[in-house]
């Protein structure tokens, strides 16, 4: 396993959040210099991650083969800061300071069309959005909405514009760039709900914005 640029991008670094996705599992590490880094483990029902410490700065990253699966370490000196047993892993620099401000004019379109969708429930309209393995599900994708807060369904609300001051993250890799929207809570305006939508933007070979919708789930 190639992982000498990985401990290049590593060092330094502290875990900023380890989020579980339903086909994957993602590590973000933030740098104070860029670029920042994010791990992605797969499949998700086969990851285990165990002993994160987000306090801690990481120094090294190994790779080792145990019953089969790989077994990667994160370390903060001599301390494991974070394990994961998995089937098979990725790594992918990226610009943390990438802001939704600085997305294209078409970008934006799509993703405040895309949020349009989700908070509107627009199951037609979100089939179109998703994966074609997923579109015949789209009704599931508010799962989470429906299932919030001790059982109760959440009421989304559209972020209020101006559009640049969203609360969102934009993660920009070789292919695509990842998009994650905050929603507030209709019940009460002036709070965020923890739910988020994620979205992956592409260039068709026309050079028009492909918007796929990846998840909705709590963060």
């Amino acid at each position: 396993m190639e992982l000498r640029g990985l401990r290049d991008q590593v060092a330094g670094s502290q875990i900023e959040r380890v989020a579980r996705r339903p086909h994957e599992v993602r590590v973000h590490l933030l740098r104070a210099t860029e670029p920042s880094v994010w791990l992605r483990f797969a499949p998700a029902e086969a990851v285990s991650v165990e002993r994160p410490v987000p306090e801690a700065t990481i120094t090294d990253v190994t790779a080792d083969e145990v019953d089969g699966r790989v077994r990667v370490r994160l370390w903060a000196a001599d301390q494991v800061a974070l394990e994961a047993m998995v089937d098979k892993w990725s790594w992918h620099p990226y610009d943390a300071d990438d802001g939704i401000w600085q997305l294209a004019e078409d970008e934006k379109a799509a993703v405040r069309r895309a949020v349009e969708v989700v908070v509107a429930r627009d199951v037609d309209a979100l089939a179109a959005l998703l994966p074609p393995d997923r579109s015949e599900h789209a009704e599931d994708f508010w799962m989470w909405v429906d299932d919030y807060g001790d059982g109760v369904p959440a009421r989304l609300l559209m972020p209020p514009p101006p559009f640049d001051d969203w609360e969102a993250w934009v993660i920009r890799t070789p292919t695509h760039t990842w998009v994650a929207v905050e929603f507030l809570n209709a019940d009460d305006p002036t709070e965020t709900t923890d739910l988020t939508l994620e979205l992956n933007l592409t260039r068709k070979p026309s050079g028009a914005v492909h918007v796929e919708a990846h998840d909705l789930h709590v963060m």
